[in-house]
């Protein structure tokens, strides 16, 4: 089997969902009470949205 090389995967805490900061896939973030993981690159979209 090929050998695959991933690199880091590690989950990055943001602190509160700020509209304004561009969030990278793996960062987390709290919003309402909830911790959320960005599942894409992403600026302005409310982490309830999970397309994001």
């Amino acid at each position: 089997m090929a050998k695959q090389i991933l690199g880091k995967v590690a989950y990055v805490s943001k602190g509160d969902y700020n509209n304004e900061l561009f969030y990278e896939v793996n960062d987390v973030v709290t919003y309402n009470g909830s911790s959320y993981v960005a599942l894409g690159n992403t600026l302005g979209n409310i982490p309830t949205n999970t397309s994001y």
